[in-house]
């Protein structure tokens, strides 16, 4: 369980190389998830670029540069980025972490943030979260068919080999991927890094379909079990070793965002439960919005349009501890405030239904549930999104304002609001029955919060009167 104590988020910058407007603006929304996952005092820097890539390949990612980092027993590669946030120093002046590139001459991009990807698209946002991932992180050393004068690599000059880990002084050492890295079973002599590097033994685990990744929080995120990689019985260069399996993480899994392959309409928003606690295993601090386990077994999250309501409905398999559901809501996915909250079941063995209507939803609405369990502690579930057209979403307008305010409902018949303005030390300085308009002009210039009432349903936005 992931403590509700305040972390940290972490900066990245991006420098963009032959991007369109559009393309620019689903790359940022990506970078906005991963500065709210990653915390780190050390500004993460992306170099971003669209080039001709082979057939089938959608983008590439890795970190520029690996660092060796000793705990006072083994020394270990880490990504620039992670190894940065770990030693609180800035290790390679304004250069990039991550050098990250997309097929220009792939013609189905979905470019939108609504999640809402045409038939037979690929949505761009998810593949950019997917290779920022591997940019900070999730990402084997092992490989076969290494080309000589790999970075520091051990496989150099014997071109053909399987090999793990960069080679220093002519000493091999692993990554923090590879460390955690063993087959099913899970017991010593099977770990990769046991393996004579290198060696045709290596190959033969990379296509054995038995690789796993055995961290610890990985485990108690996935009831105690390690998660598969994915492991084809051909090797299967820059998918092979460094994702997740995608047959126990599917499309539309919630922990689907790290597997090989994307399918058109695929939308994910998070590296799910299993791809945080990764990321916590190989060194990374995460925020309380990357969850890494869950007192509930969740095994189905929907939205959808009902009339001009939205209805969010959800099942649990099974709770422990389980206080309450808080329903959040965000226009873009990033930003997310409280609409509701619903009782949970407390402790329960049996699958349980739930279900919220959002009265007053937004034309374009995020969704996802905070978790709360008896102790405080909290998690988030995956995100889901709804277009509802009929919306009652009220506007109000001109913000700023100077004298007079209007609130704005098309889809009600003759509204009448309650309205209640607080100043920005939260005093309530007018509270009012109202048609359609708010005379202002007697409040001082300032910032002020608007809590409005209709239908028995309170929507709370913010104004400046000037």
């Amino acid at each position: 369980m992931v403590q509700t104590r305040s972390i940290p988020s972490a900066t990245i910058s991006v420098t963009y190389n032959g991007f369109t407007a559009e393309a620019q603006a689903a790359f940022q929304a990506a970078v906005n998830i991963w500065q709210s996952l990653l915390s780190s005092t050390q500004t993460i820097r992306i170099n971003a670029n669209f080039s001709e890539l082979g057939t089938n390949v959608l983008g590439r990612a890795g970190a520029t540069t690996f660092q060796l980092l000793t705990d006072g027993v083994d020394n270990t590669w880490y990504p620039v980025a992670l190894a940065e946030s770990l030693l609180n120093t800035n290790l390679n002046s304004n250069d990039a972490d991550i050098e990250a590139t997309f097929s220009s001459n792939f013609s189905n991009f979905y470019f939108g943030l609504d999640g809402d990807v045409p038939a037979g698209k690929i949505d761009f946002l998810t593949v950019v979260l997917h290779e920022i991932g591997h940019g900070v992180g999730f990402l084997g050393s092992a490989r076969s068919v290494v080309t000589a004068g790999s970075f520091n690599s051990p496989c150099v000059n014997t071109v053909g080999s399987s090999c793990w880990g960069f080679t220093i002084n002519n000493v091999t050492y692993p990554t923090s991927f590879d460390r955690f890295v063993k087959n099913g079973s899970g017991v010593s002599n099977t770990d990769l890094i046991s393996f004579t590097n290198p060696s045709s033994t290596i190959l033969d685990f990379l296509q054995s379909g038995n690789v796993f990744f055995h961290g610890s929080n990985v485990k108690s995120a996935n009831s105690n079990a390690a998660a598969k990689l994915y492991a084809p019985s051909t090797y299967a260069a820059g998918s092979s070793y460094s994702h997740f399996d995608e047959t126990l993480y599917p499309t539309g899994s919630p922990n689907g965002l790290m597997t090989p392959s994307l399918a058109a309409r695929d939308v994910q928003r998070s590296p799910g439960q299993l791809g945080c606690a990764l990321l916590k295993d190989i060194g990374w601090v995460v925020t309380s919005a990357c969850a890494t386990t869950l007192p509930i077994e969740l095994s189905e999250l929907t939205a959808s349009k009902e009339g001009y309501r939205n209805q969010i409905k959800w099942t649990t398999l099974s709770e422990r501890n389980n206080k309450s559901f808080i329903i959040e809501r965000s226009k873009d996915g990033i930003d997310f405030k409280e609409i509701g909250t619903i009782e949970g079941f407390g402790t329960s063995q049996m699958p349980r239904n739930y279900a919220f209507f959002d009265e007053i939803p937004l034309n374009i609405s995020y969704y996802r549930l905070k978790q709360v369990d008896f102790d405080g502690n909290s998690s988030l579930s995956k995100i889901v999104s709804v277009i509802n057209e009929e919306s009652r979403e009220l506007v109000l307008f001109p913000n700023p304002a100077h004298d007079k305010l209007f609130i704005n409902a098309p889809k009600l018949d003759n509204p009448v609001f309650d309205i209640s303005i607080y100043d920005n030390i939260g005093r309530n300085i007018l509270n009012k029955r109202i048609s359609n308009e708010i005379d202002i002009s007697q409040l001082n210039s300032g910032i002020f919060e608007i809590v409005i009432t209709t239908e028995g349903v309170k929507t709370t936005k913010r104004f400046t009167k000037y």
